[in-house]
């Protein structure tokens, strides 16, 4: 299925349900960057994301851990593994790099990234851009999705 480029969400659950649907988009070794403020609800869409994937399990923040890892299975029942990687406390891009960040980005897992701009130079050209901005409510919410091709379009994957 595929999704509008911008999406309004009026409630979590709604927020929840568009990363769910944005789930059927993915495939192995995607990374997508999600852009926004604190609590604009970055962690519900990959709440939704990873339900979309059929992660049987809790999915909660990594703010303390920096990642955490799941199981889930693509639309043929094929297991994924998926990398949810928080950045926000990191003060260095080298503690990423020690913990293996370059190895998951290079590999056939999903790797979901908030607060992507602390380690920019790590991500490849090309990912999917997720950019969740707060409303005029506390529940309102504007998600852009869209595919970035840094240095131009490649398709060599889809």
């Amino acid at each position: 299925m595929t999704i509008p480029s911008v999406v309004t969400s009026k409630s979590e659950a709604e927020t929840s349900d568009i990363g769910k649907q944005f789930a059927g988009q993915l495939r192995r070794g995607d990374i997508v960057g999600l852009f926004g403020e604190l609590g604009s609800g970055k962690t519900r869409f990959v709440q939704g994301v990873c339900a979309g994937l059929q992660v049987d399990e809790p999915v909660i923040s990594p703010t303390f851990t920096l990642v955490n890892q799941y199981t889930g299975y693509n639309g043929e029942g094929r297991t994924l593994q998926i990398q949810h990687i928080d950045c926000y406390r990191l003060t260095s891009i080298d503690e990423l790099i020690e913990i293996g960040m370059d190895e998951m980005l290079s590999s056939n897992d999903i790797c979901l990234i908030e607060w992507p701009q602390l380690v920019e130079p790590l991500i490849p050209d090309t990912y999917w851009k997720i950019v969740i901005e707060s409303g005029r409510n506390e529940n309102l919410r504007t998600i852009h999705i869209e595919r970035s091709f840094v240095g131009g379009h490649d398709d060599s994957r889809y």
